[in-house]
């Protein structure tokens, strides 16, 4: 994964963004949403993949910047922890934002596109 602003990784799966919360994630400041596409390139709309494996639990900025991401993008999360999956489901998250317990989950859920070809963005 390459790193990009926050300590946010990323890589790219077939027309997907996959961005990867580091596991301090849920308590730092995150870079704004909009932030994060122009670092990666995504125009609004794109198909993006939040990976929060790392995290053990998400507070109300972590949330925030989840919905904040929703709104600009076709958001899913990965959220294979129940307190973060916990604090999801109880949460005003938009309808946009879909959350699943695994990355297959995730790609499946944004269409069979996302499953062709990886490019890889690694630190170089």
């Amino acid at each position: 994964m390459r790193e990009i602003v926050g300590g946010l990784g990323w890589k790219r799966r077939g027309h997907v963004w996959l961005v990867q919360i580091p596991a301090d994630g849920g308590k730092q400041d995150l870079p704004g949403p909009r932030t994060v596409l122009r670092e990666l390139g995504a125009d609004r709309g794109a198909a993006v993949v939040v990976d929060t494996s790392a995290v053990r639990d998400a507070n109300g900025r972590l949330l925030d910047w989840l919905a904040g991401l929703a709104r600009d993008t076709r958001l899913c999360v990965v959220a294979p922890s129940l307190p973060v999956r916990q604090r999801l489901a109880g949460t005003a998250a938009p309808s946009s934002m879909r959350v699943t317990g695994s990355l297959g989950e995730a790609l499946d859920v944004l269409g069979p596109e996302s499953t062709l070809g990886i490019e890889a963005r690694l630190p170089g």
